[in-house]
């Protein structure tokens, strides 16, 4: 038996094994693939003034600049500002929900209650303070106001997420795996798509089929973004060598 023949029965033994994961144990392959290269998308990003936080960014000064093409550079610009909106109104809906819950009871019987009301709350207030189940409760109370407010946050980010998509926006994942299709050169592509194909090829297709989750959720997308993202990095390769 040839190596081409044993190079292909170790694929198919390969893909035998992986018909026995789960499709979403398959994503850390690919996450370390993003992990060590990260550095170098990180220098792309600040090289083209691109910034996580604001408009603008600083280019490192001791390498030169990786200067990515402008089809490129807008895709990650817009994947940036649309997580970073998400971001901030989950972070503001869910700050709201848990002062919401933590002051809101106090400042109402502040605001209307008669001064024995305000008197006995007080009282209350420091007598459990001196007691350990008084404490206890107060600890329960802060980790119960503080799993509302995270989850309320969260709920707000994927609420955005959907919205777009209802509306006609690519998510955020599909718009990623877009950028091995830009004309002419591609940094990303360029970083990103040997290592990524060679994941690919480990993986049975069942799994990208796969439509167990729904289709709606962030590990479907995910999934669906990779192959995607895989299957674009074919043509890009195929273009190239015409």
């Amino acid at each position: 038996m040839g190596d081409g023949d044993n190079s292909t029965a170790d694929r198919s033994k390969q893909q035998v094994q992986g018909e026995d994961r789960s499709p979403n144990s398959h994503l850390k392959e690919f996450e370390e693939i993003l992990r060590n290269k990260f550095p170098k998308l990180k220098e792309i990003v600040q090289d083209n003034g691109i910034s996580i936080f604001s408009n603008g960014g600083s280019a490192a000064q001791d390498m030169p600049p990786l200067h990515a093409n402008d089809a490129e550079v807008a895709i990650i610009e817009n994947v940036i500002k649309t997580e970073r909106s998400a971001l901030f109104y989950s972070m503001v809906a869910g700050a709201l929900s848990f002062a919401s819950l933590r002051y809101a009871p106090r400042m109402i019987v502040h605001r209307f209650g008669s001064a024995d009301k305000i008197k006995t709350m007080v009282d209350g207030e420091k007598l459990r303070s001196q007691t350990w189940r008084g404490k206890l409760g107060n600890v329960m109370s802060f980790v119960f106001e503080t799993f509302v407010g995270t989850y309320i946050g969260t709920q707000t980010y994927q609420f955005i997420h959907r919205q777009r998509v209802e509306e006609g926006e690519e998510n955020i994942y599909q718009q990623l795996a877009q950028i091995p299709l830009v004309e002419g050169e591609s940094i990303v592509s360029d970083t990103l798509c040997a290592d990524w194909l060679s994941a690919h090829k480990n993986v049975p297709q069942s799994v990208w089929d796969s439509s167990s989750d729904d289709d709606d959720s962030s590990a479907f997308q995910i999934r669906k973004a990779i192959d995607t993202f895989a299957q674009n990095c074919i043509r890009r390769n195929e273009i190239n060598k015409k």
